[in-house]
């Protein structure tokens, strides 16, 4: 694993002061990058050539890093968010009517699960149509469906990390949670896997592509 080059990435990164917001953070731009370099690979595909193998290979491991992430954020970061919650909330017993930030937070905790769910829905639309296409050729029509399903995922997932942005950021830097979670990098270790670093070194070759790291806005462009 290139622990130095994420290392790196901390020093610029504007979490670097917290370990768990710069974990959260770095896996999302590796997410959002590898995405980019997905779209680039289909833009470059031939028409009415078989469709390249990489892309479907490309998008499964995606899946299972962003299935990864919303395991470790359900464990470790979803209870964090209804902790602050709680902080913020006045007794029943103070006569205080509950804040906005209240509504807004609980909202935007609600938000992060449909926000998932749609991610998840238009993921598995864009295997749906890797696979049928994989039953015949790429032409025009089905290269531009494909390139449209795509854009939706990216944009999808652009919601979805401003949804965490404003849950799960405050949270943490709200709460002393550091030892809970562990060292630099633990968030990220799959510690049932026999390789508990995978996801790092998925990390790490992402974040090396030639993608903008912060490409996950204007998509349309």
């Amino acid at each position: 694993m290139n622990a130095d080059y994420l290392k790196s990435i901390a020093l610029s990164s504007d979490n670097q002061d917290n370990s768990v917001c710069f974990q959260i953070d770095l896996i999302l731009k590796a997410l959002s990058v590898r995405l980019c370099a997905i779209s680039e690979i289909l833009n470059h595909s031939e028409e009415n050539s078989v469709l390249n193998k990489t892309l479907e290979l490309q998008l499964n491991q995606w899946v299972a890093v962003f299935f990864f992430y919303t395991t470790q954020e359900e464990k470790y970061l979803a209870p964090l968010s209804k902790r602050f919650q709680s902080l913020k909330r006045p007794s029943v017993h103070s006569g205080v009517k509950h804040v906005d930030l209240d509504n807004h937070l609980i909202l935007a905790t609600s938000g992060i699960q449909v926000s998932n769910d749609a991610v998840i829905e238009t993921v598995q639309d864009v295997l749906d149509e890797m696979r049928s296409i994989g039953r015949t050729i790429l032409i025009s029509r089905l290269k531009r469906n494909l390139q449209f399903k795509i854009l939706k995922l990216r944009n999808e997932f652009s919601d979805y990390i401003d949804f965490v942005e404003a849950v799960t950021f405050p949270s943490i830097q709200a709460l002393d949670v550091e030892n809970e979670i562990g060292d630099q990098f633990s968030l990220l270790r799959d510690e049932e896997a026999d390789d508990k670093n995978w996801v790092l070194e998925w990390m790490s070759c992402s974040l090396k592509h030639s993608c903008p790291l912060h490409s996950r806005r204007n998509f349309s462009e």
